[in-house]
């Protein structure tokens, strides 16, 4: 995995430069098993949030199992970094991967069975949520191993296309089956892909790059927290980060009560609507990636934020169906793309020692999307759920507002400019 994008000039033909970092032989097979990955977690959260809705019958129960996973996230990401700056990052994809499929088989034989609680449910979860919290930052910064500074945001942006893919074809295979068959015959699903996922990791080859610091475990925490509060433009990042999916990718979890209560579309319709998002998802990392090394990436990021909050809160209060495919996938482009700005920046502008640790205090912050969806699901259940998912993209829109007064574009430029990478 020595081979290293520097190697590679950036093409001024569209194709080549949409697709520049699979130039990289082991990056394919990272992109690979990633999607593969991204498959088994999107249908996992997707029939997790049917199951206990079908259990409970309560928009509140399905924002707390969110809740569950997310606090267990936010719990574990800082001590995620440190595993990730001191272990090998390919073996820890594997093994966490090979955790999340045995979670699923058990999930399957549960509900076939017909044994299925709630509590099994919350238990899983935060088992399933200790494996993801260790698999985001081993994978995150694999990428930056593999391709380098110059293609991580090209990287990044293939990769969530293939998740991209993933999500428009995954969601409406697991919605037909949970719309005709058990829904253990999804979690079967979940399983193999997890299978694949490792199947690709084990033909990517050995890891390279990896910081061995024989530290104290709690010395490389207590440095990674100190890195980040000193760092400014880093510290603003990652607040950036804690807003939008608090408040704005959180909508996920109220997509099944918003299909079935306000839309009336059942499971099928369900299934539709996260293709949809799917849709949006490619849009915004297939326009990520044909840009290449794009410059001012903080005035992009800012107006990424911005356009996602906007197009969730017209996603909120629409009733027609296909209006609301349509503005899903406009703001999961958005979001997308405000994702890959801010996953790159935040490992250009560390540390390479430190990069693990960055890393998963912004790994942090996905905890907050289930940790959001919790309070979305009390919010609709005391009023609705259109309006829970409308607040929480009005609360995006002003903190980019604020950001936009504060300058932190320009910030970003002039960090930027002290972190170039050596040619």
């Amino acid at each position: 995995m020595k081979k290293n994008f520097r190697e590679f000039k950036l093409s001024s033909h569209l194709f080549d430069r949409t697709f520049a970092a699979f130039h990289i032989p082991a990056f394919k097979w990272l992109w690979a098993g990633n999607s593969m990955s991204f498959m088994s977690r999107v249908v996992y959260i997707m029939a997790e949030g049917w199951l206990v809705l079908v259990i409970t019958n309560s928009p509140f129960w399905v924002g707390a199992i969110s809740g569950v996973r997310g606090a267990t996230v936010i719990l574990l990401s800082p001590i995620a970094g440190v595993i990730a700056d001191r272990f090998d990052r390919r073996k820890l994809l594997m093994w966490t991967q090979l955790i999340m499929a045995v979670i699923a088989i058990a999930l399957a034989y549960l509900t076939f069975s017909g044994l299925i609680e709630l509590w099994h449910i919350a238990s899983l979860t935060i088992l399933q949520g200790i494996a993801h919290t260790i698999n985001m930052p081993s994978r995150l910064t694999l990428t930056m191993d593999i391709t380098g500074k110059k293609a991580l945001l090209n990287a990044i942006a293939a990769s969530q296309m293939g998740n991209g893919i993933v999500q428009i074809v995954a969601p409406t295979v697991a919605g037909f089956i949970i719309s005709n068959a058990n829904l253990g015959s999804v979690y079967i699903m979940v399983s193999a892909s997890a299978i694949l996922a490792i199947l690709s990791w084990l033909r990517m080859g050995s890891s390279e790059n990896i910081i061995r610091d024989r530290a104290s475990p709690w010395k490389n925490l207590k440095e990674g927290f100190i890195y980040v509060w000193k760092e400014p433009t880093l510290r603003s990042l990652i607040v950036m980060a804690l807003v939008v999916e608090a408040f704005a990718w959180s909508h996920i979890t109220m997509l099944p009560v918003i299909a079935r209560d306000v839309l009336n579309v059942g499971a099928s319709g369900f299934g539709l609507l996260s293709s949809a998002a799917g849709v949006g998802l490619m849009i915004g990392t297939l326009t990520m990636a044909s840009l290449g090394d794009i410059k001012n990436k903080g005035r992009w990021l800012v107006l990424y934020s911005l356009g996602f909050g906007f197009f969730i809160l017209l996603f909120s209060i629409s009733t027609w169906f296909p209006l609301s495919m349509l503005l899903i996938a406009i703001a999961l482009a958005m979001g997308i793309s405000c994702d890959a700005m801010l996953s790159t920046l935040l490992q250009i502008l560390s540390d390479n020692k430190m990069r693990g640790r960055v890393v998963s205090f912004y790994g942090l912050t996905f905890g907050m999307t289930p940790m959001g969806g919790f309070g979305e699901g009390i919010i609709a259940n005391l009023i609705n759920a259109p309006f829970a998912v409308g607040l929480g993209a009005v609360l995006v829109i002003l903190n980019s507002i604020r950001l936009i007064m504060q300058g932190l574009a320009p910030n970003i430029q002039i960090a930027l400019a002290k972190n170039q990478e050596p040619s």
